[in-house]
């Protein structure tokens, strides 16, 4: 399994986001996508990172399918350093019967060419992967106006509240509502007879707020098994999104 990337510094951006909020990702790679998933305990919600082929320069995986751990934290630092050092494109490939993630870095802006290697460490995965969605039901915000929700709401969780014509956030003490007659919100697949509830994590807010920075809308999506989950595109190839379990 082997993959390029010319500028590694869109990777190192979204990392440093998943970096806020685990030190270890579970990491998957499969023939159409790799994505490394966070698991955060409380709140609890998982979170990930999808990039399709399209991201990368080079794209090649001899495997139906990969998963493994690998060190956020480790992976975040370590490009950040070589960033930091003026080195511009990274290759990494994995030898699975050594258990290591090798990476090359190059510098393309001295010559001669200079290179420098770094390998981590993979581990057997942990994490139970979750099962689709049902991504029929769906409200959309603006980035800005999520941020605010999180600022104002000052809470582990919001309900929401979704009908055909609006949404609402609220917790104990407050709530927000965003109507599609002021064009505050896009909302599909609710009907006019439908009241549909769900809740989402509002913590920790830096990470939120970060998550929201790197797109121009926010997607929340309800589906069939009181889980939701939050979709956040970047971009036509990278997303991420937040997994948020039936909250008991």
């Amino acid at each position: 399994m082997m993959f390029k990337l010319d500028r590694f510094a869109p990777l190192l951006k979204a990392t440093s986001t998943l970096a806020l909020i685990g030190e270890k990702a579970d990491l998957r790679i499969t023939p159409i996508m790799l994505s490394l998933e966070v698991k955060h305990p409380s709140p609890a919600f998982n979170a990930g990172l999808l990039l399709s082929p399209g991201f990368f320069t080079f794209y090649y995986t001899n495997k139906s399918h990969h998963y493994s751990i690998i060190s956020l934290e480790l992976f975040y630092i370590t490009m950040n350093i070589m960033n930091a050092r003026g080195f511009s494109s990274m290759l990494f490939f994995l030898i699975e019967r050594s258990n290591r993630l090798y990476l090359r870095f190059d510098h393309s802006k001295i010559e001669p060419k200079v290179t420098s290697f770094r390998e981590l460490t993979l581990n057997p995965p942990e994490m139970n992967h979750l099962a689709r969605l049902d991504y029929g039901t769906f409200v959309s915000i603006d980035s800005p106006t999520f941020r605010s929700i999180v600022t104002e709401l000052r809470a582990d969780y919001a309900h929401v509240t979704l009908t055909d014509s609006q949404v609402k956030f609220s917790n104990a003490d407050k709530e927000i509502v965003l109507t599609k007659r002021k064009k505050q919100c896009i909302i599909g697949d609710v009907t006019e007879k439908d009241e549909i509830k769900f809740v989402i994590a509002l913590q920790p807010t830096m990470f939120f707020h970060d998550l929201s920075h790197q797109s121009a809308r926010v997607w929340l999506f309800k589906s069939s098994n009181s889980s939701s989950a939050m979709i956040v595109p970047v971009g036509m190839y990278t997303q991420f999104w937040v997994y948020f379990p039936p909250k008991e």
